[in-house]
């Protein structure tokens, strides 16, 4: 019990302690000016460490590129699962158009495909 005690106790000396440290010295707020001289200049940097902010270049363009590329080869592999399903069904006595619905869904897919391709091998020329 006694030592249930001290520590509340303490626990609440350090509550007391960490209060008046803060209404001493509040937090600033991101305007305000830093103490620090070469604060503002490491709050400059971001998060690409010394690198000026010049020097940091991100090909946006070619970065859709290769997720456009992704996206489709996922599309191709979903159409052809589909165009399985679709001539399963036909064999099973479905209809035609089943076919030819799976037909058209693969070589769309398989056609978006290899324009992604196409465009990530092509380098502008300078």
């Amino acid at each position: 019990m006694n030592e249930d005690k001290e520590a509340a106790d303490r626990t609440l000396l350090w509550i007391e302690k960490t209060a008046i440290q803060l209404t001493q010295n509040p937090p600033r707020h991101d305007d305000e000016q830093p103490r620090c001289p070469r604060a503002r200049e490491r709050r400059q940097v971001g998060s690409f460490g010394s690198l000026p902010l010049a020097e940091v270049v991100v090909d946006d363009v070619d970065v859709a590129h290769r997720i456009s590329a992704l996206i489709s080869s996922f599309g191709v592999l979903a159409s052809v699962m589909l165009l399985v399903l679709a001539v399963r069904e036909y064999r099973s006595g479905a209809s035609v158009l089943w076919l030819a619905a799976g037909a058209v869904i693969f070589l769309s897919a398989s056609y978006t495909l290899v324009r992604d391709v196409r465009r990530l091998r092509t380098r502008p020329t300078a």
